[in-house]
């Protein structure tokens, strides 16, 4: 029988449906993508989309290849990863979340497999050059047949051959931040300045492994890891592995809060190639305001040595960024 859209135009809506059941399985699907002649992910139907955030659609798959399975679509025409916002992409992997858990709650399946398909020169019309995530129920291995190739390389040949264009990574990584990522990220980073016996602030080395772009020297502190850590359960976290300090939450006070842009120098020694990572934060910085004693402080994790600082050092100390400089002056007038 041979399938195509000119048969299921004359189709009633129980007929279609139940084509659209089996066309995987009786082989009617080649028929009928290659003469829709549109992209059907720009022409979605309400009545298959099952949810919606920020413009990513979850929907069902018309022709899928088991039953439950699904899509993560964006509503506009992209064409590749590189195109989703940080948002998008979030909400995509969100989906995947979703996904299978629902497979799992409504047709019994514990395994899912996540494809992404972007477009290319053998790219389906049906679908032209869209973007879409698929979440398809796993339940045996026969589901999918794979025509494997007879191969030119070894592991170890393959992992050599990518290392010795390792620049290709370092100049793109530097590309998509430049050209595609919008910004919308923010991390978040907590930071402490302490006081001492002789009125002198406290700043950490940072260790080779984990410089900072412009400056060698900064307060301590890190990266809010995880929500339910809390602001403050990252703070005493920080200052326990990089100053080998506990702080009591009702000393700390907050002295400052900005946006700010970092980038970190991560030295591939490896491969002999430095690379570079920049990241937009919402940069905290609190104040213990109790002086405390610098003979209980020592250096570890991030921090190669501690520093105390006079504030009469501040405007001709070397190693530390302008931003840095302001604070310091703050914290020094209170």
């Amino acid at each position: 029988m041979k399938v195509d859209n000119k048969v299921t135009a004359k189709l009633n809506e129980q007929e279609k449906q139940e084509l659209y059941k089996n066309a995987r399985a009786k082989a009617w699907y080649d028929g009928i993508w290659q003469t829709v002649g549109k992209c059907v992910f720009c022409d979605l139907r309400d009545k298959y989309i099952i949810h919606e955030e920020h413009g990513i659609v979850l929907t069902v798959n018309i022709y899928p290849y088991i039953d439950g399975q699904m899509l993560a679509v964006p509503r506009n025409h992209i064409k590749s990863p590189k195109e989703l916002t940080e948002r998008q992409w979030e909400t995509m992997r969100k989906f995947s979340y979703i996904a299978k858990k629902l497979i799992r709650k409504t047709h019994g399946h514990k395994g899912m497999w996540s494809l992404l398909r972007e477009g290319g020169i053998n790219a389906q019309m049906s679908v032209s050059d869209h973007l879409h995530m698929q979440f398809i129920p796993f339940d045996n291995s026969d589901l999918a047949t794979w025509n494997y190739r007879e191969l030119k390389h070894t592991p170890l040949e393959n992992a050599g051959l990518y290392k010795e264009n390792f620049k290709v990574i370092q100049k793109n990584a530097i590309k998509f931040d430049e050209k595609y990522s919008s910004g919308q990220l923010l991390n978040l980073i907590t930071d402490c300045i302490f006081k001492n016996e002789k009125g002198e602030a406290l700043l950490i080395k940072r260790c080779e492994d984990h410089k900072i772009e412009g400056y060698d020297y900064c307060f301590p502190g890190g990266h809010l890891d995880h929500v339910d850590q809390g602001v403050f359960g990252s703070l005493f976290d920080e200052m326990k592995e990089e100053v080998n300090y506990s702080i009591k939450e009702e000393s700390v006070k907050l002295l400052d809060s900005r946006l700010s842009k970092i980038t970190y120098l991560n030295d591939s020694k490896y491969l002999g190639v430095e690379m570079k990572n920049s990241e937009n934060v919402l940069w905290n910085i609190y104040y213990y305001d109790k002086v405390v004693n610098s003979s209980e402080f020592k250096a570890g994790d991030d921090a190669d040595s501690l520093y105390w600082i006079k504030e009469d050092e501040v405007d001709k100390f070397k190693g530390i960024s302008k931003e840095t400089k302001e604070i310091l002056h703050k914290f020094f007038s209170l």
